[in-house]
């Protein structure tokens, strides 16, 4: 070897040995020059890569494939209970992500995963958007001209309310009653609506034996003529002074979070219904490309793992055979770096199979590393009620490429508003893995 073949030799071992940290620490945003820095430690670690794949052999069967038809159904099911009177079939439609800013901060509108035929759209568009028994928003046009959902709490271009609505509110401990009038609240206000008018305005509604007051839409012709009655609203929240008895500002809580729905459903006739199993192209069992893995870093779980194919861009889920095994840090079309869900401050929606299935609750998990059993991640929002212990875990709605009902985990511990998930990810990864394919089903 001639004395610049050793000098090559010594300074493709210090560029490998000097950025495996760097690649431990992989930068949370894009940033320029991504796809050319994949591409060289590419280079750099596919020897490496391919010795490991030469002294591990073929990887052994993980099991049977994850049952997410089942989930689906289960998700059928919760999605069509609670319906009011008049309502008697939802026309299931798969929930992608969110975005915008609506009142109380939280998102306004629902990107959908379907493909709807426009002529089947242009039937149903503008009808109310419900999940179990609840108004969630009207399906509407969006901004690039696919599909939406709009909600309720949503506003205009100018910071005005789209909608207002009429309801009553009733205790579910005395049965005391009364009518509210509500709108979207400001982006900067606690909940998503906000009440205008109540009547009686003085009712007592946070005591204890009268705390929860429900609302419910009423029909009104004037206000919104298509809304049928019975819609759960949400239940009032009161600011204000309660020893005195002052409510300073009152408002009204929807009973989920834009980020925990997956499904949800337009009201329709059966005809309709049988029109739209041909005009929807469902995107629940979403087109995916198989991906290789190149190179693994040498720790256990497995640490950073570098991966190669077609259409890997950040933020994607690393998928196989059901089940979330990771997440992309980095990607430039043909070269991917991935990691565990866990990674810290990695947020995405999920959704909490308790009691064995029979109840699954809609979360939103942020990732805090490698604890003492398993992944960590940081509950948002009030601790759980319920102890969560031995609940699966499956990814939510978290945008292009990170499609829901993927198991990702199982909780093994819980404390306060932090858990620990046995992750699918933290066995040794298959040879093979799959991305979801990009653009519309």
């Amino acid at each position: 070897m001639g004395r610049w073949d050793r000098r090559l030799s010594a300074l493709l071992v210090l560029a490998w040995l000097g950025g495996l940290p760097w690649i431990r620490s992989w930068a949370r945003a894009p940033f320029p020059g991504e796809g050319a820095l994949l591409a060289g430690f590419s280079f750099l670690l596919l020897p490496e890569g391919r010795v490991q794949a030469a002294l591990r052999g073929p990887r052994p069967p993980r099991g049977p494939a994850v049952d997410r038809e089942l989930l689906r159904r289960r998700l059928l099911a919760r999605l069509e209970e609670e319906l009011p009177v008049g309502i008697s079939r939802l026309l299931p439609l798969v929930v992608q992500g969110v975005e915008g800013r609506g009142g109380g901060g939280r998102a306004a509108r629902l990107v959908l995963a379907d493909g709807i035929a426009e002529d089947f759209f242009r039937k149903i568009q503008g009808r109310p958007v419900l999940f179990a028994g609840s108004l969630v928003g009207f399906l509407e046009e969006g901004p690039g001209g696919d599909p939406c959902v709009r909600l309720g709490s949503a506003l205009d271009p100018s910071g005005r309310p789209y909608r207002r609505f009429l309801g009553i509110a009733r205790s579910e401990g005395c049965g005391e009653s009364l009518q509210v009038l509500l709108e979207a609240a400001r982006p900067e206000e606690p909940f998503p609506f906000r009440v205008l008018l109540a009547n009686p305005s003085t009712t007592d509604t946070w005591s204890e034996g009268r705390y929860p007051f429900v609302v419910r839409s009423l029909v009104s012709e004037r206000l919104d003529p298509g809304l049928p009655a019975g819609l759960v609203l949400g239940r009032i929240e009161d600011l204000g002074f309660r020893e005195a008895g002052v409510v300073l500002r009152r408002f009204v809580d929807p009973p989920w979070r834009p980020e925990g729905l997956v499904l949800v459903g337009v009201p329709v006739s059966e005809a309709e219904a049988a029109e739209g199993s041909q005009a929807i192209r469902s995107a629940w069992d979403p087109a995916r490309i198989p991906a290789a893995v190149l190179w693994r870093e040498a720790v256990a779980p497995p640490g950073r793992i570098l991966l190669g194919g077609r259409g890997l861009r950040r933020g994607a889920a690393v998928l196989f055979e059901g089940r979330c095994l990771g997440v992309l840090l980095a990607g430039s079309g043909s070269r991917g770096l991935a990691g565990l869900a866990c990674e810290p401050g990695l947020r995405f929606p999920c959704l909490l199979a308790l009691e064995g299935g029979k109840e699954i609750r809609p979360a939103v998990l942020v990732g805090e590393g490698w604890g003492r059993r398993g992944g960590r991640f940081r509950l948002e929002g009030a601790p759980p009620k319920k102890d969560l212990r031995g609940a699966v875990v499956y990814s939510g709605a978290g945008g292009i490429g990170f499609p829901p009902g993927f198991r990702i985990g199982r909780v093994l511990e819980v404390g306060g508003a932090f858990v620990e998930l046995r992750l699918e990810g933290a066995d040794p990864w298959p040879d093979r893995v799959e991305i979801v394919r990009r653009g519309r089903p």
